[in-house]
């Protein structure tokens, strides 16, 4: 708590158990009773740290034994992921995504395909995914190249493999409250709250 608001704090204490009327401590009786709420709040309110860590470690021990669990029934995950371009947080995120799956047993492919793709290279290649069986999940890595039309690309993946969840149809499910897939970053953000009691 601030040094001042301390101060303040024993200030209005001994305002509040002075028996004369006129000791005041403030110009305004109304600003010691605002200081001893907000004194009482801020002894109410205890800081705890949230450890991203531990909640990670234990998604991904659930995630993995998920997978497992697929994989005894013949169904292998298998996440698809379409890079275009040299983008350096691009790159990152797909390698951290590859790595992730790794940790958990989901296989991954990075197709990737160079700036100057044509918008006709890279709805070509989503489609393809879209027909390939052994794919179960589609990720087009955002952003691409100021050429190619997001909307309309991220539209062509089929939403039953769109893990990111940005298919309109997936996106009206969302807001339907009966969604198919959650986009990840709000998801994660939720359960760290609810493993700490977090309302």
């Amino acid at each position: 708590m601030d040094v001042r608001m301390i101060a303040k704090a024993k200030m209005a204490k001994e305002y509040l158990d002075a028996t004369e009327k006129d000791k005041g401590i403030f110009e305004h009786p109304w600003e010691t009773w605002s200081l001893m709420r907000r004194l009482l709040y801020n002894l109410a309110m205890k800081a705890q740290i949230i450890d991203g860590k531990a909640v990670s470690k234990k998604v991904h021990e659930e995630v993995k034994a998920e997978v497992e669990a697929l994989k005894k029934h013949g169904i292998e995950p298998f996440l698809a992921v379409v890079l275009v371009g040299d983008n350096p947080a691009s790159k990152v995120y797909v390698r951290n995504k590859e790595k992730a799956c790794a940790k958990v047993g989901i296989k991954t492919y990075t197709h990737r395909l160079p700036a100057d793709a044509s918008y006709d290279e890279v709805a070509n290649l989503i489609k393809q995914l879209n027909e390939d069986r052994k794919v179960n999940g589609i990720l087009v890595q955002l952003p691409l190249p100021d050429h190619l039309d997001e909307k309309s690309l991220l539209e062509l993946v089929d939403p039953s493999k769109d893990v990111d969840g940005f298919h309109p149809y997936n996106l009206g499910r969302l807001l339907s409250g009966s969604p198919i897939v959650k986009p990840c970053t709000p998801l994660g953000i939720m359960r760290l709250l609810d493993e700490y009691g977090v309302e």
